[in-house]
C-alpha cells in the first residue's frame, strides 16, 4: 500500500497512539457497516456483496 501511495503522490497519515478520537468517524462508519450490512446479509459471492453494498451506501451515508 505504501508503494502505491507514493506512486499515485497520496500522503498517509496515522493517527497518534493512545488517541482513537482522531479516528472516530470511520470507527463508527465501520461499526454501523458491520452491524446494519455485514451482520445482517449471507452474500453467495463478493460481486453480489459489492453490488448490494453500494445500495446500502448511497441509501445510509449522506
Amino acid at each position: 500500500m505504501k508503494d502505491w501511495c507514493v506512486k499515485n503522490e497520496i500522503v498517509l497519515h496515522y493517527i497518534q497512539p493512545g488517541k482513537p478520537t482522531q479516528n472516530s468517524l470511520i470507527e463508527r462508519f465501520n461499526r454501523t457497516f458491520r452491524t446494519e450490512f455485514l451482520d445482517v446479509y449471507l452474500f453467495e459471492n463478493i460481486r453480489q456483496m459489492g453490488n448490494y453494498s453500494e445500495i446500502w451506501m448511497y441509501n445510509n451515508v449522506k
